[in-house]
Parts: structure tokens; sequence; C-alpha cells
């Protein structure tokens, strides 16, 4: 049995034998004395809250001088989705053709919940109640990063989009909706009956618009060079008065962030808006536009969500119902892969939601409730999706490259694998490296004898600082037992200054324990641990192994493991490990 902990030093006490390095793992922060905390209607804190008045206060005003919204805010600002030899998509009828389709998803949603319901009533009751007593904390006061979802919903954008922040022509929005018989498009990846066709087959044509700011830019330059690294996608930029490719994308400084999904077969030119707060360095708000671009779909839309989540259509914001719209087995296509509650394309549990002191998604196994978007940059699954969605892995079947562990050729280096978190090495045999500059992390393997590890001050900066949100501190070990065998563990603690609960912030953001072994893929993301009342629970790996990654944004996340006696096996688990103890005292 593991139980784990982590603190600002870790002790490891269990029967184990180690093989590798020493590890550590990453921390949230502690909120300073006298640093007050999440305030606002809207659930935001005080620095989200002033960063979004200064965005709408930016926006034109109607005639009762309040910011316009919308459509009319778009119009006003010359704002635009797409344009076909030089004229625009009609905006009033994408409104109306959204406006009258709200009342058919809700319907569905309801539907979708009560069939849920009447089949998964303990599991949806458990992950509710488990839910409310997560009391995790909102991000800290001062924090000022704003999500896509924030700043399209404070410029009234539900109006002209769809899933938050899709933007769709008027034949695109009929068959999203059947409208007039249209037949619905197949997706997460964007695969209707013009496939391939919808993908930028000899390579993405883009430019920026002239009046986009540096920031942005560098932002979206950042991204591009991401996807050329990661998939066989190539980005050519082109001019697009002269271009003879169409269409081409042309990122421009709009209300907001959104995107088309996939390549327009009847635009010449596909507007992508990179507005006012989305041009964070922060690339996870560049990202998912960027794939949206290239044919994917948020991750919950996906039709086999219901195994996984369950919505609660009572909690969505009045107008905001279709950004929950899910699909059907004949309209979506996941390539094989698992469900990933941590693909950077996937909501964060409460976006739009009414009450922002509850979830709109639950997890319906609750060990996931913690692990709901709030991804910083692509997943591997993320990656996997788009290199499937464009054949690019079919480069290397010559190569008969094998990779461990869920991993798949490198399409732009067939003999290297890329590798699911937690493993690494060419063939994803090994441990994932540490971060930069940190020597952490371990293989470990059970034995009869009582072992104990402990570090102090090693995962993270010791500082009362936030760092990089998109390369947080972060190590992993490694945790096997016999073949045939499987290891039961529970985290015992994850914190620091031995406060259980000095991580524990919505979806762990500041740090945590990410664990990966419950499931049987090794490709999606991990379950993360940072809150007291996920502690001390009992689970099975579903294998002889276990992958624990503590990672850090502010001052240290240490943890001790302690092991126990594991008396009371749960049937079919022939093998018990031992249980670890992480905390978070500075010794």
């Amino acid at each position: 049995m593991f139980h784990c902990v982590f603190t600002s030093s870790f002790l490891l006490l269990c029967h184990l034998a180690e093989l590798g390095q020493a590890g550590n793992e990453q921390s949230a922060p502690a909120v300073p004395p006298g640093q007050e905390k999440l305030s606002g209607s809207e659930g935001l804190t005080r620095g989200q809250q002033n960063k979004l008045a200064e965005i709408v206060n930016g926006d034109p005003k109607g005639a009762d001088n309040k910011p316009l919204k919308g459509k009319e805010l778009m119009k006003k600002t010359g704002g635009k989705l797409f344009s076909t030899n030089g004229k625009e998509e009609d905006l009033n009828e994408v409104a109306s053709i959204i406006a009258a389709n709200i009342a058919n998803v809700e319907a569905k949603l309801k539907k979708e919940y009560d069939d849920s319901y009447a089949k998964n009533k303990g599991l949806i009751d458990k992950a509710r109640n488990d839910a409310t007593k997560l009391n995790a904390k909102p991000l800290m006061d001062n924090h000022e990063e704003l999500d896509i979802a924030h700043i399209n919903a404070a410029h009234g954008m539900e109006q002209v989009l769809v899933h938050g922040d899709v933007s769709m022509p008027v034949e695109g929005l009929k068959k999203l909706f059947g409208v007039d018989g249209a037949s619905r498009t197949k997706r997460q990846a964007y695969y209707d009956s013009l496939y391939p066709s919808t993908i930028w087959k000899t390579g993405v044509y883009w430019n920026f618009d002239a009046a986009l700011n540096q920031a942005a830019r560098s932002a979206v330059l950042s991204a591009i060079a991401f996807w050329q690294q990661n998939t066989c996608i190539r980005f050519y930029q082109a001019d697009p008065a002269t271009s003879v490719n169409r269409p081409v994308i042309v990122f421009y400084a709009g209300s907001g962030c959104f995107s088309p999904v996939g390549r327009s077969t009847s635009s010449s030119i596909q507007y992508v808006s990179i507005g006012t707060g989305c041009e964070s360095v922060n690339l996870w708000k560049v990202f998912p536009v960027m794939k949206e671009s290239l044919g994917l779909w948020h991750a919950q839309s996906r039709f086999d969500r219901s195994s996984f989540v369950t919505v609660d259509f009572t909690n969505i914001m009045a107008g905001m119902a279709h950004n929950y719209d899910a699909q059907t087995s004949s309209t979506n296509n996941n390539y094989g892969l698992t469900y990933d509650y941590r693909s950077v394309m996937h909501y964060r549990p409460g976006d739009f939601a009414a009450n922002t002191s509850k979830p709109v998604m639950y997890s319906l196994n609750s060990a996931y409730q913690m692990s709901i978007g709030y991804q910083q940059l692509p997943s591997f699954t993320d990656i996997a999706v788009l290199n499937k969605h464009y054949s690019c892995y079919d480069k290397c079947n010559a190569n008969a490259t094998v990779c461990y562990y869920g991993g798949f050729p490198n399409p732009n280096s067939c003999t290297v694998c890329q590798c699911p978190s937690g493993f690494g090495g060419n063939d994803c045999s090994q441990r994932q490296p540490p971060s930069t500059g940190l020597t952490c992390g371990t293989i470990l393997t059970s034995t009869t004898a009582w072992q104990y590890l402990t570090v102090n001050n090693t995962v993270g900066t010791g500082q009362y600082v936030i760092g990089n949100v998109t390369s947080p501190l972060h190590c992993t070990y490694h945790i096997t037992a016999p073949t045939g065998y499987r290891i039961q563990y529970a985290v015992v603690t994850v914190g620091f200054d031995a406060n259980p609960n000095a991580l524990c912030y919505d979806s762990c953001y500041y740090g945590g324990l990410s664990v990966k072994g419950l499931d049987p893929s090794w490709r999606p993301e991990g379950m993360r641990f940072c809150c007291s009342s996920q502690y001390n629970q009992v689970l099975t790996t579903a294998s002889n192994r276990l992958v624990l990654q503590p990672w850090n944004l502010y001052h240290y996340t240490d943890f001790k493991f302690d092991q126990f006696d594991g008396g009371g096996m749960e049937r079919n688990v022939d093998y018990t490990l031992l249980v670890y103890l992480l905390s978070n005292k500075l010794m």
C-alpha cells in the first residue's frame, strides 16, 4: 500500500530498493500574511477582475453608454470571422442560428444528464459529495492571468461563437446544429465528408494583421514552433492578397480569443483573433485556438464523455449551454486515444458556471476532479491526436520503431519516440528526466525490508514567487512490483510548511503530485493531488508500475514517504508495496 504526501522536505520510509536518483516534487505558494483571497461575484481574483475591467473598458460604448457586446461589438470594431473573395460572413445570421438552437442544446444536455444519472447514480452522487469536500482555494488574489472563457464571456462573444472560442461560417453552423437537414460534422478531430480537404495537407498558410501587437506575434510564433517540432504540420507565412494557396489564416487583434476549426474549403481568409489578454506569454491561451485552426475541438465534446464526466446543466450560465454540446459516435473521431482530463483542449470544471462556487463538470471517478482542465501546454494526447489526424505517424511505418508505454515514433525523427509524461529515453523505456538544474527522481522496487528516503528543499526555488507556468519544476519516480502483481497505494498528504492544504488551489495550480497507474493507458495525464480530502484513499494500479510526478511553481514541494503495513488488501491485489507519506514540512 502506498501513501504519498508532499512537503518542503521529503522523507521516504518504505520497503523498496532504490535504483535511480533522489527525487523531488513541486509545491504551490502559501498565501503570504495579509494577502487577500479571491473575491468577486464572477469567481475571479481581484487581479483578474481588474485586468478584465481594463479590457472591457477599452471596448466602444453603445447608446446606453455601456460597452458593446457580441455581434454589435464586432461590427463596431471591424471584427471578422471569415472572408470569401472579399465578402465577410453575415454576423446577424451567425448570431441568429446560435440563438435559435440554445433551447435544443439545453434539452439535449438535460437528457444526457438524466440518462447518465440513471446509469451512474452512485458515482455521480459521490462525485458531487467529494467535490464539496475539496475546499480548494481560488487562485491567489494578485493572480491576473485570465482564461479564454473569461475574456470571451466579458465581450459577450457567446452570441457569435460556439464551444466558447470557436467561430463558424453560416453553413458550418447549420451542419453543427443539423439545421435544414444538414448532416452533423464529425469531430473531436474535424472529420466531415470533405476530409481530408479540411486539413492543411500542403501546409498552413498564415500572416499577421498589421495592427497585431508584438506580444501576440511572439505567442503565435512560439506556438507555431511547438507544432512544427512535435508534428509533421508545416507553416508558411503568405500574403493573403497575393497567395495562390487558400485559405490564409490571418491573426488579428479582435474582441477576444477565437478561431475556426480546421481548414475552410470555401473561404479565402479565415481569421484567428488574438485580442487583448489573449496574447499572454503563457501560451496555454494561444494553443487552444491554434489547435482549433488545425482541426480539433474541445476534449469534453467527445461522444464518450459521459463515461468520464457528467455535466450539471442546471449550473450553466444562461445562453451558454451550446458550449457544452457533445457529439455522437457517428460524428466524433478520437483515433482510439483515451479521454484526457488534462488536455489543453479541456474546459476547467467551472467554465460558464452560473454559481461559481460549484463545478459544471464532475468526474465520475472523483479522484480525477482536481485533474480537469488548467493544462498549461499541450498534453501527450493533444500532440498524438493531431499527428493521427494528419497521418504524421505513417511516415515512420517503415522504421519499425518500438516505443514503450504508449509512446509514438516522432514524425520528425522516426527512430526516436515521443513519450507520455513520466517516461523518457529514445524508446520511452526510461524515466522522464527532471527539470533542468534538478537531480531528483528515482526508480524504486519493492522488497520485504522497510526503507527510508528523506529529501529536503529539492523541488522548487525556495522563493515565494510564482515561477514560469509553462515550465514548472518537476521530477519523476517510478515504483515497480514484480510482473503479474499490482500496487495498492494512497496519497497521505501534499503540502509544505506542515500544512496539508498549502497547495490546495483550484486544479492544484501552483503544484502538487501527479499520479499515473490507475488507468491501464499511460497516455493520458495523471491524477492531481493537493487537497486533504483527497488523502488516505486506497487505490490500486492497473499494472505493476506506479508513476509519481511532483511539480512546483512556488517555493518548494517536498515529500515524505512512509511505509505502512498494508493489511487488508483488495481482492486480486496480490502484492502490497508500501505506504508513502509525502508531507511538506521544511526540515
